[in-house]
């Protein structure tokens, strides 16, 4: 048995039943008819009981063909039929049908002895003081390669299976200023394991980035290498002057972190050893000539001239965003960025000043416009000055009001309206003004207000079976053709 799970909710009724899928989730959605994220593998037979199986249960059926009239078996679905892949071989006679790229082959099935069996391992993950390190990431490392992740729940708990740690490994954690590094002896097959691990604090190296006046740094990526310079020294500050900026020498970082607002960086449970660092700048790196033996508790100062123009503004609710979740930013030419929320909010940001506006804020409580929380995170503003925004229920329209205020009035076109697909995944606005729409159906075409007089409002064009998915974007190219991108079944298409 790999996993247990609860499950309580009622299938096969005779209300309206929700879409369930083998080897996708259950009540998953659909986009333009395309499972997304589905299974990638194979699987040889499905059974659904009316009751929870032990381990003992399981195994003892374990490769055993049933006939579909065992006791509690409401559902088998073991793809025998080629007349009916999907025929469901129990009394209930929940048949299917194969979906996407789904297909059955002929395969001989293994021995239950020669299946592997996984190894587990259950862990506690904690802080020195005894509290749960919740929403943590657990990585299985070996000699420097991550083998597995996993993230601890709210109690700090997680859980490993794996057949492949036949060889020591260690987890390897760290959240703020505290990590971990544990050594473990090898997991036998079919070994379940119960493991203890405490976050402590494990600051294996902190310093500055300044300019040559001794300001601080902000944003430098600083890197820790192997020891591949001639002439490194251990000293705490490298050697004045400007640094020549070099490529990469074909190293690969050990670890990386980014230097704070005043210059500070901190490695964190990082690999005890002897290291160069080196920092990213513009058109390269730069090399300061200093080593260091880790963990320590020196504090090396990388000087060197600043190469960043500007500065990092954060936006967020507090100043004046609908949401900190952001779906989409669209840079206008006159300077104006429109941003999109994930529940539909459109902020304007320009001039140093955040505004932000709802649909519903526009609307109030009429039902006539139904603007999905569950955005598909497209914006963009047209050279006529209107915004346009998707959703899962069609696209929105914001048409501003001049002035310095926010505010302005929506509406919203579907399908109805002649929109090729409900489901937009791509907004794009040629020279002329007109607006190219990629839906989950088609592409819509909307000409610009002065052109709309002599033609309808929309002209669609409807994918053909072999093109037919997400559509992702759209651009003109230089001879004229429009080029598009979609995401459909087995990968993705140009």
């Amino acid at each position: 048995m790999v996993a247990t799970n609860a499950y309580q909710e009622t299938l096969f009724t005779k209300d309206p039943v929700q879409r369930a899928f083998l080897g996708h989730s259950v009540g998953a959605s659909l986009w333009g008819g395309v499972l997304s994220f589905g299974f990638r593998g194979q699987m040889d037979e499905v059974r659904l009981w009316n009751t929870a199986r032990t381990a003992e249960q399981i195994r003892e059926s374990l490769g055993r063909k049933l006939s579909g009239t065992e006791s509690g078996l409401v559902g088998l679905w073991n793809f025998d039929d080629p007349a009916l892949a999907g025929r469901d071989a129990s009394p209930g006679a929940h048949h299917g049908t194969l979906q996407g790229r789904a297909r059955v082959v002929a395969a001989d099935l293994p021995r239950p002895e020669a299946l592997a069996s996984p190894g587990f391992i259950d862990g506690q993950l904690t802080y020195a003081d005894g509290s749960p390190a919740n929403e943590v990431a657990v990585r299985v490392e070996r000699a420097g390669q991550q083998l597995a992740s996993v993230t601890t729940d709210l109690s700090g708990r997680f859980r490993v299976g794996t057949v492949g740690l036949d060889q020591p490994f260690e987890f390897v954690a760290k959240d703020s200023d505290a990590g971990l590094r544990d050594r473990q002896n090898p997991l036998q097959r079919g070994q379940r394991r119960p493991v203890k691990l405490v976050l402590r604090e494990s600051v294996s190296l902190a310093g500055r980035t300044v300019a040559l006046d001794s300001s601080p740094l902000p944003g430098v990526v600083v890197e820790l290498i192997p020891v591949i310079s001639a002439g490194v020294t251990a000293v705490s500050t490298n050697r004045p002057g400007p640094l020549p900026v070099g490529d990469d020498r074909g190293v690969t970082a050990v670890d990386l972190v980014i230097s704070d607002a005043l210059g500070q960086f901190k490695f964190i449970n990082s690999v005890p050893g002897e290291y160069e660092l080196r920092c990213q700048v513009r058109g390269g790196f730069v090399y300061p000539g200093l080593r260091v033996k880790l963990p320590t508790t020196e504090l090396p100062e990388i000087r060197f001239a600043p190469f960043k123009k500007g500065r990092w503004l954060k936006l967020g609710e507090k100043e004046g965003l609908g949401n900190d979740w952001v779906a989409s930013i669209h840079p206008a030419p006159n300077g104006t960025v429109w941003i999109l929320d994930w529940q539909g909010g459109i902020s304007r940001y320009r001039g140093a000043k955040v505004q932000s506006l709802h649909p519903r804020e526009s609307f109030g409580n009429r039902d006539s416009i139904n603007f999905s929380t569950r955005l598909q995170g497209i914006i963009h503003q047209a050279p006529d000055g209107t915004v346009w925004f998707s959703s899962e229920g069609g696209v929105g329209r914001f048409f501003p009001d001049p002035g310095p205020e926010l505010s302005g009035r929506f509406d919203q076109l579907t399908e109805t309206n002649g929109l090729a697909g409900d489901v937009v995944n791509a907004i794009f606005s040629d020279a002329d003004g007109t607006v190219w729409l990629g839906a989950n159906k088609g592409l819509s075409r909307l000409p610009s207000r002065a052109r709309q007089r002599q033609q309808r409002a929309f002209q669609e064009l409807h994918f053909n079976e072999r093109l037919e998915g997400r559509q992702r974007q759209c651009h003109p190219s230089l001879e004229g053709r429009l080029l598009m991108a979609w995401h459909r079944p087995g990968g993705r298409a140009l």
